[in-house]
């Protein structure tokens, strides 16, 4: 039953001449009703508008700091939406001080919203700073935090003076509701003892009811209890006040919930971010101990190729000297070889003179003398040969063989000469003995020349082989340059990656000091919050 309806029961129940009592109780009990509903329609939403207002501030301050964090642009509009959502709220208190003439609430809350603008657009020039130094950033953060602070001091002034007006309001209506009781008492009392005991009974169920809601918004206040439900047994208009402000605290209380729930999570983000920091800055130093030793091996590396260039040059060098001088002891056994095949034409005329040797025994000795000339000669040619033989090395071994034959074949012939110099006065009896051994000679002579070719053919493979060996080393030369080439190119990626692993490494000491700071800002914000039992 309503306050209006029990005042009407308890006049209805009077005779006419309580007429005025009844009248004059409806006109009070129905400026309460008015008063009440107005306390419930203004001061209560606006005590939620100024709670909501103290969220967005603290959403913008902890996705301005996310956004310094992360460096993403989704922090920011996040930020920017929230901002867009407290100007909301400031646009409602301000249209509501201007119809209340409030002057002081119309400076505060544009006092507010340039704090505001100005905590938005410090963030964005915090995550500026950050991009280009963590000591810009440390110090656009302080300053940062000096606005959070501002901002959230006259945000919890606003609510508080909210909360004030409305306590304020119920206040009145319970003097207002006390005046009513009073006056109809009086009236009462002059009209009737029923008058008075009807209406004695209904300020008791006003006054009572008027004192539940009082005490308990006292206790909420007193105690920041956002779980304490108003409960009036009665069923009026302060029923329904009871219950908007039972319908305001539970979603202060989900709001806080949220909040603190989002506070833990950021408290266990920024430490778990904290330690992933100091890990990686850890191994980025471990990574970049490991490029500096690479690069100590790469330049000894890098010098041991040049030595080996330097080496392989001097090789090839040798091995081209070696070419030339085997191509000119090639050159020398043609000359043997066509010298041979002269040998063999004269040895051929000899025998065909041998007939007539006795007539020219004086042109045999000088014959003679010619071959023991040719004798020195090949044996001259047969040790150079031996010589050339013992530097071709293992190439040279058969050459060394044709060589000493070749001496053999000298001496004998040297031999020969000097017996048959002994037996030039006899010469004419041993025609045929010297017709003999001169074929003999012939034979030995081109079986030599064969063997001389034989021996050219294999220099000639000799050479080659040299050849090829000495352009494999130019190779081999070449190569190693291009290896020191690819070895300073592997150099130069080790040094880009050392620079890297450095700057990753202040980077992570940046990431480490904006996680200390977000864990302070939610320590803060949780502590706070954690004053209100929700």
């Amino acid at each position: 039953m309503t306050i209006k309806q029990q005042i009407t029961l308890g006049i209805g129940s009077i005779v006419l001449m309580i007429t005025l009592n009844a009248v004059l109780g409806a006109i009070n009990s129905h400026k309460v009703n008015v008063l009440a509903e107005q306390t419930s329609a203004e001061s209560v939403p606006h005590a939620f508008l100024a709670a909501d207002a103290k969220f967005q501030t603290s959403q913008i301050q902890q996705f301005l700091t996310d956004a310094s964090l992360t460096q993403e642009n989704d922090a920011i509009k996040e930020a920017e939406i929230s901002y867009s959502a407290l100007l909301k709220d400031m646009d409602s208190f301000e249209n509501m001080f201007k119809n209340e003439g409030n002057t002081k609430g119309l400076a505060e809350i544009s006092e507010i919203k340039q704090d505001a603008q100005g905590l938005l657009e410090s963030g964005k020039q915090m995550k500026q700073a950050y991009e280009r130094s963590s000591s810009e950033g440390n110090s656009a953060m302080d300053k940062f935090d000096e606005m959070s602070s501002l901002l959230a001091d006259r945000i919890n002034a606003l609510q508080h003076s909210q909360v004030k007006e409305a306590n304020y309001n119920l206040a009145t209506v319970i003097d207002k509701a006390q005046e009513s009781s009073t006056i109809t008492i009086i009236v009462g009392i002059l009209s009737v003892s029923i008058g008075l005991l009807v209406g004695y009974f209904t300020i008791s169920i006003i006054s009572r009811s008027v004192q539940i809601l009082n005490s308990s918004i006292q206790t909420m206040v007193d105690n920041k209890d956002l779980t304490h439900t108003i409960s009036i047994p009665n069923k009026n208009e302060l029923t329904d006040i009871a219950d908007h402000i039972n319908a305001l605290t539970s979603a202060l209380r989900q709001t806080f919930q949220i909040a603190q729930n989002a506070a833990a999570e950021n408290i266990s983000v920024s430490s778990e971010l904290s330690s992933t920091s100091l890990s990686i800055g850890k191994q980025a130093e471990h990574t970049s101990n490991i490029v500096e030793e690479t690069t100590k091996n790469a330049n000894v590396i890098k010098s041991e190729i040049n030595l080996t260039l330097i080496r392989t040059t001097e090789v090839t060098e040798m091995a081209a000297n070696a070419r030339n001088n085997l191509e000119s002891a090639q050159l020398s056994l043609r000359e043997t070889i066509e010298s041979l095949n002269e040998t063999v034409e004269i040895e051929s005329g000899i025998n065909e003179r041998l007939n007539s040797l006795t007539q020219e025994a004086a042109q045999v000795k000088n014959v003679l003398t010619v071959i023991s000339d040719i004798a020195d000669q090949t044996n001259l040619l047969a040790l150079n040969a031996a010589i050339e033989a013992a530097r071709a090395g293992e190439h040279g071994r058969g050459f060394a063989v044709v060589a000493d034959e070749v001496r053999k074949l000298a001496e004998r012939t040297q031999k020969s000469l000097i017996e048959t110099n002994a037996t030039v006065n006899i010469i004419v009896q041993s025609i045929m003995d010297m017709s003999e051994q001169m074929n003999k000679n012939a034979n030995q002579l081109e079986k030599l020349s064969t063997l001389a070719v034989e021996v050219e053919s294999q220099t000639d493979m000799a050479v080659h082989t040299l050849i090829e060996t000495v352009d494999g080393m130019n190779d081999v030369a070449q190569k190693a340059k291009t290896n020191t080439q690819r070895n300073d190119a592997i150099i130069d990626e080790i040094n880009k990656i050392h620079v890297m692993s450095t700057s990753n490494a202040r980077s992570v000491e940046e990431i480490a000091a904006t996680a200390t700071h977000l864990h302070k800002v939610s320590e803060n914000m949780s502590s706070q919050i954690s004053s209100f039992k929700i």
